[in-house]
């Protein structure tokens, strides 16, 4: 199973989630959007530890937005503002993976 992110071209929004087939999933973006869409992080684990780092990401969201009063997340969608640096996100995930000893996550990808 895989975590994903991309950012939207026009928007700059960062868009994340999960999958267990990344070229199907790109395919309903692409089709979705009307226009090729590129991974720009992903993750490779089981699918224990690729739902828990997705639902420890949504729940840092939430915590975000409770404590700062500010909306981050777009409606119930895996959507980020394009006001969070796209930077920060993925640091947020990687101090994730770091500190909770995830075993079986492996870097595919990560946008240079």
């Amino acid at each position: 199973m895989h975590f994903y992110m991309w950012r939207h071209p026009y928007t700059n929004m960062t868009c994340y989630g999960i999958t267990g087939d990344t070229d199907n999933r790109k395919r309903t973006y692409q089709g979705g959007n009307g226009f090729d869409i590129q991974w720009t992080y992903l993750v490779e684990g089981d699918a224990k530890e690729i739902r828990k780092l997705e639902k420890t990401l949504k729940q840092k969201i939430k915590e975000i937005e409770s404590s700062r009063g500010i909306k981050i997340s777009y409606g119930d969608y895996e959507w980020i503002s394009a006001d969070v640096e796209y930077e920060s996100i993925v640091q947020l995930v990687e101090s994730f993976i770091e500190e909770d000893n995830y075993k079986t996550l492996v870097l595919e990808y990560k946008e240079k």
